[in-house]
């Protein structure tokens, strides 16, 4: 049963982390050409949006299809934290991570354990805060639903190039982020998107009990 949680652990890191981007593994360049089409008004509609992220400083609820499977992901990052609580499959990883280190949390029994396993891709590949504002128009998306986007050109923390459209809903409310490169496109769709976090996120609750990964296992994993 150990074998089988750090499994589906690393995992869900792995499709979180190509989620984030797939790009990683591209090894030819983009390039974007700038378009020219200048901003609604002047000003960008995601704006607010793009600082968060750039920032990497938000809370975000989204869903999407990786690998033939549909995974809700909420994560919630701010100075350098990353919690992430997720369901893939029927499976469900709730993780946070801080200062180099990943700690498993069990909700049930309202315990936490160190795990074996990076941030589990919940920081995102791309660097946000190199986008350029390169187009905007209107899409259809996975949902079958028409919105308007705004594109950016960006690049990876290794330096690799890649794009971003930022879909809005009718309210201004950002619809979905997607990713992309010249052969690979991912989408994200926002439930919630907020640059402020949730209160008791991005800590472990003061009632859940530290233990050592072969007590979890013993006492309490599928109990």
């Amino acid at each position: 049963m150990k074998k089988t949680l750090i499994s589906k652990i690393r995992k869900l890191s792995a499709l979180l982390l190509a989620c984030g981007l797939i790009m990683c593994s591209c090894g030819k360049e983009h390039d974007f050409e700038d378009t020219t089409v200048k901003p609604i008004g002047g000003e960008l509609v995601c704006s607010p949006y793009l600082k968060a992220l750039s920032d990497e400083h938000y809370y975000l609820d989204i869903s999407m299809f990786a690998n033939g499977m549909l995974i809700y992901n909420t994560v919630a990052m701010a100075d350098g934290v990353i919690e992430s609580r997720s369901n893939y499959n029927g499976s469900v990883s709730h993780t946070l991570s801080r200062d180099g280190e990943t700690f498993f949390l069990d909700d049930s029994h309202k315990v936490y354990f160190k795990a074996d396993a990076t941030d589990g891709g919940l920081r995102s590949v791309i660097n946000y805060s190199s986008a350029k504002f390169i187009g905007n128009g209107e899409e259809v998306l996975s949902t079958g639903k028409t919105c308007f986007y705004e594109d950016f050109s960006c690049e990876t923390y290794d330096g690799r190039a890649c794009g971003v459209k930022l879909f809005t809903d009718t309210d201004g409310s950002l619809y979905a982020i997607v990713d992309y490169d010249e052969s690979s496109r991912i989408e994200r769709d926002v439930a919630v998107f907020s640059a402020d976090i949730p209160e008791g996120w991005l800590e472990i609750p003061a009632d859940y009990t530290l233990v050592d990964e072969d007590t979890y296992f013993d006492k309490y994993y599928g109990k």
